[in-house]
């Protein structure tokens, strides 16, 4: 499923809104499930766009850095705006997506220096890997955008891979995940809706997550003082 920059854009700030929601309700409304519930459909949005922007993007290694800068920045209000203690120690979406970027760098290199075989064999004990390093949505977050990427021109492999970690996710680790796979509609429905142009600045999305939750973090300590 190929998006216009437009609709693209639409498909991101969607899931900001998205993620401002989950946020929201895990931060002020704990016991309110449906914030969650509805927040639910932000990572695989974002696991796509991750997915769609390697397959273009023009210097990999760059893009990698910039992942790995903003997992720093972000770790600290992360751990402040969401109660992150280190007891139950993770860290931030960023280094999900940079361990899944890294993934997908790594699978281009084996795949044509070593064949599909080996190239497979070296990609699942690096899974294995993954597993132990507490990032959010563990290999679950990991896999998705790794998974969306290998799947690029198989628009329904990728429903069916998002239905089918959703479900392993859901029945394992977070009943609320299963609503994630809502989330398969949304570019679905803005493939064939005329999207406005409008323009986004890359860095609006790679700021945005640090300053919301530090935002959060700051409301929080203000309600507690």
């Amino acid at each position: 499923m190929t998006l216009s920059r437009e609709q693209s854009n639409a498909l991101k700030v969607i899931a900001v809104l998205l993620m401002i929601i989950d946020h929201i309700g895990a931060v002020f409304f704990p016991e309110e499930p449906i914030w969650r519930m509805v927040g639910r459909l932000a990572f695989p949005l974002f696991a796509y766009q991750l997915a769609v922007g390697f397959q273009y993007t023009s210097n990999r290694k760059k893009q990698l850095a910039y992942l790995g800068v903003f997992a720093l920045i972000s770790q600290i209000p992360y751990m402040l705006a969401l109660h992150i203690t280190p007891a139950d120690f993770s860290f931030n979406v960023f280094f999900t997506f940079l361990l899944s970027y890294g993934l997908m760098m790594t699978w281009e290199r084996l795949k044509l220096s070593t064949g599909l075989l080996v190239g497979f064999l070296t990609l699942l004990g690096t899974l294995v890997w993954v597993t132990d390093v507490p990032v959010d949505y563990g290999w679950y977050g990991v896999l998705m955008p790794f998974l969306f990427y290998l799947f690029r021109d198989k628009p329904i492999m990728q429903i069916v891979l998002l239905f089918g970690l959703t479900a392993w996710k859901s029945y394992y680790v977070s009943p609320l995940q299963v609503f994630a796979i809502f989330a398969s509609v949304l570019p679905i429905i803005l493939s064939i809706v005329s999207i406005p142009p409008f323009k986004l600045s890359k860095w609006f999305f790679y700021w945005f997550y640090p300053v919301h939750l530090g935002i959060l973090a700051l409301l929080i300590s203000m309600m507690t003082t």
